[in-house]
């Protein structure tokens, strides 16, 4: 295990120089396509033909059909082969791609594209993370066939024996990703295109690492990898995006049949990417793209804002110590020098904004609206926060809990950054379970107060996402996913957004309204942490708080009789109350801005009420009695049981008795007894059957759900309500020194 194959400037420490024969079999391939032989083209890439394993050959065909059981197993799960079941791929969809072609009339482009960022894009991905599972657990980096290293495997399935540096061929992803540079950036001959060369340059960065090792990997240096890894990732994603806008350039020119079949062929190797980003870009994407050249064309611009409002997202790559700098690393796409299509510029993809605006007699640089909000600060990158919570759901909801985990402790999209804007941390939400920060108002101390502890909300999502007591092997897995997303989403994220709203009056009195952690005003990150990036114009296309709003009000009913309104206005009302805040804290009003947040918060917890009643009755009345819809109540019951315990321990308890998921006897005291006890907490939480309205579901044979009520013959009374509502004021206003002014 001492042998050296160099593949370029990277010299390999153990011999792989079989596996980089695989691009033998491409050229093989390409010669009987040539000869109009796609008989014998297909038997090269299923039966293999010049890269011999101990006891066989290594087939092209086997890159995709083996994936599956490499990829995906009880303790190791490769998140780029997560995300691509997620978007509804199947474990071979690569190979369908591939044989569809040499089932039909191929062409060399079109089986070339459909083996190098199908098939083998896929396979190298692998065994970069296989790299990283066998110095993490075993500590022996040649745990291979052969005694060879997985990581360079990966390197040479990437570029094939045959490259050499600089050269455009279609044998290789290297060679594949030299081929459309010039289109993106001035080439040198004899060197690597901007993008192999960051490729390079990674895989070089990983192998230091691994070559270092004398035992088992630590913590820090299979971070290290896993980072370095998600950045090969983002670089491979980039590459098929300059070949798509390259074939739909081609094809828009002169549409051909192959030219369709490429743009097929990296659509689908794109959509598992996009699709862990927005899904509503994933939708436009999908549903505008993979077609035929002329539709592609036809809704070009619609294409590449999906993408470009993705390209941080999807090409998570470090370039000049920032990250969020995929534009200039896709590049614009240009013939002789002139730019012809995909310009693209990284400060002004939403939701980055250039734009400087006044605050407080200072100059500072604002981002774009979201969901109705105008912030006066830059909070792009806060915002961005919710895509996180994206791709966490889809891989929890895939099963692979491993890397959702990893998203949730070390964070995806949304990073903090130096004085002088370089690269500082990753900013994620398990960091929401701030004992220090959390400790700073009374809905936080409620939370320490009910739980025993500030991170009690954290412990539970770890708890959900590892499988630990509480729960163990046979809870249900989408029980799991359920608890631990909705629980982030609608309790940990919620207490936060509360934080950022008293943090804001606190910088507010100490005069720097705009200079908190980074120039960022801290009322604005509180609005972005409860709408999100993805929310855009407020449509309620988001992970968080406002599409939460948005989706429960859906479920209930209102009349102008009853309700003094026809439908939910709980987002309007806080959009109003954002706003009027906001207000006071740029003209220094810090104590009128106050009263504003006991106001947001009891407009907040709305949409979480709805969702636990909703559960309630779908769990109690038999409609749903599910391991999911139970999951779901507890989640949003257990988000805000401090406050309900707060008020009312006796309606707490009752909620805990009927909705906890582990509960012997789900709803037991039945649903009627259940709502009351929430209802009851109303008055104390400042919530009405007014905010709350009517559960609109269909009972199908089932009892109807109980109507809201807002008054009891044991009702809590006025004077404890008001007790309960000052309390938080109070708490804030010692921790932001304004006593004197209430």
């Amino acid at each position: 295990a001492t042998a050296t194959t160099a593949f370029m400037d990277y010299t390999a420490t153990s011999d792989v120089s079989e596996h980089g024969d695989i691009d033998l079999d491409m050229a093989s391939i390409f010669t009987h396509i040539g000869n109009s032989d796609a008989t014998s083209a297909k038997t090269v890439y299923t039966d293999g033909e010049n890269s011999a394993k101990t006891s066989s050959l290594r087939t092209l065909q086997g890159f995709s059909t083996a994936i599956d059981a490499k990829a995906w197993k009880d303790s190791y799960k490769e998140m780029a082969y997560s995300l691509a079941k997620a978007s509804g791929h199947a474990a071979d969809y690569a190979d369908a791609l591939v044989l569809e072609q040499l089932d039909g009339t191929p062409t060399q482009l079109s089986v070339a594209t459909a083996i190098n960022f199908g098939n083998t894009q896929m396979y190298t991905m692998h065994e970069l993370y296989d790299a990283i599972y066998d110095v993490s657990k075993s500590g022996d980096a040649y745990d291979n066939d052969g005694g060879v290293k997985a990581w360079d495997e990966a390197v040479a399935f990437y570029a094939g024996g045959a490259q050499s540096a600089g050269v455009a061929r279609l044998h290789s992803m290297y060679g594949m990703i030299e081929e459309v540079a010039p289109h993106f950036e001035t080439v040198v001959s004899g060197e690597h295109s901007s993008i192999n060369s960051m490729i390079m340059t990674l895989f070089k960065e990983g192998q230091t690492i691994i070559d270092a090792l004398t035992t088992t990997a630590t913590d820090d240096e299979v971070a290290s990898l896993f980072e370095i890894t998600e950045q090969l990732h983002g670089l491979f994603t980039a590459a098929n995006i300059r070949w798509l806008i390259y074939s739909h350039k081609n094809a828009a020119v002169n549409p051909t049949a192959d030219k369709a079949a490429v743009l097929k062929i990296l659509g689908n190797v794109i959509y598992p990417e996009i699709n862990a980003c927005s899904k509503d870009d994933a939708s436009t994407f999908l549903a505008n793209t993979i077609t035929t050249p002329g539709d592609v064309s036809d809704n070009w611009s619609d294409i590449m804002t999906a993408l470009q409002e993705n390209y941080h997202c999807m090409i998570r790559v470090k370039k000049s110590n920032r990250f969020h700098q995929s534009c200039s690393i896709v590049g614009d796409y240009s013939e002789s020098g002139s730019v012809v299509q995909a310009t693209c510029v990284d400060d002004d993809v939403y939701p980055y904004e250039s734009t400087q605006a006044t605050v407080s007699g200072e100059t500072v640089t604002v981002s774009k609206e979201v969901a109705g909000y105008t912030p006066r600060s830059d909070v792009a990158k806060h915002a961005l926060l919710d895509k996180d919570m994206r791709r966490i759901g889809l891989l929890a909801g895939e099963g692979d809990f491993i890397n959702a985990k990893l998203i949730y402790t070390g964070g995806w999209n949304s990073w903090k950054e130096n004085d002088d804007g370089t690269f500082k941390s990753w900013r994620n939400y398990q960091g929401f379970a701030s004992s220090s920060k959390l400790a700073l108002f009374q809905e936080g101390q409620d939370l320490n107060d009910y739980y025993g502890s500030y991170t009690a909300l954290d412990t539970f999502i770890s708890a959900a996402l590892d499988g630990t007591t509480p729960f163990d092997a046979d809870t249900d897995a989408t029980a799991r996913k359920e608890m631990a997303g909705k629980t982030l989403q609608f309790g940990l994220n919620l207490y936060y957004v509360i934080r950022e709203f008293y943090d804001a009056i606190d910088d507010c009195t100490a005069e720097s309204l705009t200079n908190n952690y980074g120039n960022v005003h801290a009322w604005d990150e509180g609005v972005m942490f409860w709408a999100g990036s993805l929310e855009k114009d407020g449509s309620g296309s988001g992970e968080l708080l406002h599409m939460l709003g948005e989706k429960r009000a859906g479920n209930y009913d209102y009349t102008s009789s009853d309700h003094g309104k026809t439908a939910s206005t709980v987002n309007a009302d806080l959009m109003a109350l954002f706003l009027a805040g906001e207000a006071h804290l740029v003209a220094g009003e810090c104590g009128k801005a106050l009263p504003i947040v006991d106001d947001i918060i009891s407009k907040m917890i709305v949409p979480v009420i709805q969702g636990a009643q909703r559960y309630a009755w779908k769990v109690g009345s038999g409609a749903s009695a599910t391991a999911k819809s139970r999951a779901e109540g507890w989640a949003f019951a257990k988000s805000i049981l401090p406050m309900v315990a707060k008020c009312d321990a006796s309606s707490a308890d009752t909620i805990v008795k009927n909705m906890d998921y582990f509960a012997t006897e789900p709803m037991v005291d039945g649903t009627e007894a259940v709502f009351e006890a929430w209802q009851k907490t109303f008055a104390c939480l400042g919530v009405t059957c007014n905010d709350i309205g009517e559960l609109n579901e269909v009972s199908d044979g089932h009892d109807a759900p109980p109507a809201c009520k807002d008054t009891f013959t044991d009702d809590l009374g006025g004077s404890a309500a008001s007790v309960g509502v000052k309390a938080g004021a109070i708490m804030a206003a010692i921790a932001g020194g304004l006593v004197m002014m209430l």
